[in-house]
């Protein structure tokens, strides 16, 4: 019983230690802050969508990225550019610990010290390196309209 118990924690151990570092952090930051809300789908296609109503926002990913890329970028896009009117209230606070820790992790390569500048360059980077691409969705009467959001376009809007 001790032993199962030993291998059960060490278990519980790595997989968290694996949640962390594949930057899964941001995927959890996301479902506590906006809980159903968000949805994730690993296959065929990692995607996320934040849909807080009829609309969402939905964010794909290259195959063979990582749902920790995905995150990454959903999480920055959301705090940083969406004009959902309900994230008004969480944009305009001090950057949180997991959006500060998606820049740190991921915008290496970005050294502007302006925090606008920063963000762009970071979205520009994971969504190069991980093929994602935001969308605009829509439900309406049971069908789903799916409207390709130009990334440059929506980095025009930073704060």
């Amino acid at each position: 019983m001790t032993i199962r118990l030993a291998s059960v924690a060490v278990i519980l151990m790595a997989l968290a230690a694996w949640a962390t570092a594949s930057g899964n952090d941001a995927l959890a930051a996301l479902r506590a802050q906006f809980g159903t809300a968000i949805e994730f789908k690993a296959a065929p296609r990692p995607e996320i969508r934040y849909c807080p109503d009829n609309t969402c926002e939905m964010f794909r990913a290259a195959q063979r990225a990582s749902g920790g890329d995905l995150a990454d970028f959903a999480l920055l896009y959301l705090w940083g550019v969406s004009q959902y009117a309900y994230l008004e209230s969480w944009q305009r606070t001090q950057a949180p610990a997991a959006v500060r820790g998606a820049l740190q992790r991921r915008g290496r390569e970005c050294s502007s010290t302006s925090e606008p500048l920063r963000l762009a360059c970071t979205l520009r980077a994971l969504a190069r390196g991980a093929g994602i691409q935001p969308f605009f969705l829509r439900y309406d009467e049971g069908v789903v309209a799916e409207e390709n959001a130009d990334l440059e376009e929506q980095l025009g809007r930073l704060k």
